[in-house]
């Protein structure tokens, strides 16, 4: 039988827990210098030692991340690492690899990897060599005896955990499992071009822009954010899309969302939202580096309206357009160069309405007014679509088929 813990253990906790939020809500109003002499102390090398050592094993331990207290806490928003590996459902996945990846899925692979070919662990070297400053913003993971080793400049503090972690967390469950085999390769962190080295180099990234030459030759791969999200973001969207039926949704167009973005569409679409307010609801969340939590609207609260819009950042949109194809509303998504892995496998009227400036949103919006049957087909589309492709497994499948083929490029 369980014994419940002391009253005197649990107001020590709680003591804790609530020192540790005082302390850092007051970094947080802090000017950005002293914050950043902050985090230097409490996040530079060696606290980060003594985190991987002591708390990230609690923290990641499937008994944790299945916990109430887990989810009570929302650890993902405090950086801490999400583990995928204690959702994924091993039947369905093999159920996965057996029938093989969707045409698409083969074809982004297959354009992607076209360019490389005797890729060696000295071009790899080289790289890492020719762009030491990028050691903050690259990882190059490599799979030797069905173990993880992640290699980085030791003397440049990881101040960011949360990408290396979940893609860390995915690679050794694929690897312990006999998923994927020994391998080497380099991922980018951030969602914008890293430089090219002397000789192409196979870089993996979340996510590119066609347009921009350096990054056409990037390979992409499944997103962490994702991977660490998508269950329990499709359980919250699951249960909104029960309280939010079509007929009871608000009949505008809603986003919320940060200024940092590279097309500069987000900052039209906002000013033009205000001379529209009948037909558009458009906020920025944050300025740079700061947060408005008054503006902010939890995912599941965007589907009482009808119309969802997905806006790139940086690089694409990352989480947010799975989760709006999964909802029950209709998806408007700004036309762009910028992509991610699934990108191939949706299509214009098909999953969603593409728009590419202020005359196309408003001709989407009337072109959904005017045709009620075509909408609803769209969105069941794209349901359909996230369901059938964008699951935990369906991420962890395309990950082993594309470590599969860049393999074959490979030589010692």
């Amino acid at each position: 039988m369980l014994r419940k813990p002391k009253v005197g253990n649990r107001k020590f906790f709680y003591g804790l827990l609530l020192i540790c939020f005082l302390f850092f809500g007051t970094v947080a109003i802090l000017p950005e210098p002293v914050q950043d002499k902050v985090k230097d102390v409490f996040f530079g090398d060696i606290p980060f030692r003594i985190y991987h050592v002591v708390a990230k094993p609690v923290l990641s331990s499937c008994f944790f991340q299945e916990s109430k207290l887990s989810a009570l806490l929302d650890i993902s928003k405090f950086g801490r690492p999400i583990n995928p590996n204690c959702f994924i459902d091993e039947e369905k996945l093999k159920a996965k690899i057996q029938a093989g990846l969707p045409l698409w899925a083969r074809k982004q692979i297959e354009e992607d990897l076209k360019k490389f070919s005797n890729i060696t662990k000295n071009d790899l070297n080289q790289y890492e060599t020719e762009n030491r400053k990028l050691s903050n913003m690259i990882a190059r993971f490599q799979i030797q005896n069905k173990k993880v080793v992640y290699k980085t400049d030791s003397h440049v503090p990881r101040v960011y955990y949360h990408p290396r972690d979940v893609m860390e967390f995915v690679l050794a469950y694929l690897a312990e499992h006999e998923y994927i085999r020994d391998t080497d390769f380099i991922l980018a962190l951030s969602d914008f071009f890293l430089p090219a080295g002397k000789k192409p180099v196979p870089i993996f990234t979340f996510a590119k822009d066609l347009n921009i030459p350096i990054e056409r030759d990037q390979i992409l791969i499944p997103d962490w954010q994702n991977l660490g999200s998508v269950v329990g973001m499709r359980k919250k969207i699951a249960k909104a899309k029960l309280l939010h039926p079509w007929n009871t949704k608000k009949n505008r167009l809603f986003w919320r969302g940060g200024r940092v973005n590279t097309s500069k569409f987000r900052e039209e679409f906002v000013s033009f939202s205000k001379l529209h307010p009948d037909l558009i609801d458009a906020e920025f969340l944050s300025t740079y580096g700061t947060v408005d939590n008054k503006k902010f609207i939890p995912p599941e609260d965007h589907l009482k309206y009808k119309y969802l819009i997905s806006i790139d950042g940086y690089r694409a949109s990352w989480e947010r357009l799975v989760w709006h194809l999964y909802s029950n509303s209709l998806v408007f998504k700004e036309k762009s160069s910028q992509v991610q892995w699934f990108y191939k496998g949706i299509k214009p009227y098909v999953h969603y309405v593409p728009v590419t400036n202020q005359n196309s949103i408003l001709g989407g919006i009337q072109w959904a007014e005017e045709n009620p049957e075509r909408v609803q087909s769209i969105i069941h589309d794209a349901e359909k679509f996230v369901e059938n492709n964008l699951s935990l497994e369906d991420m962890y499948h395309y990950i082993i088929v594309l470590l599969e083929e860049y393999n074959k490029k490979r030589t010692s």
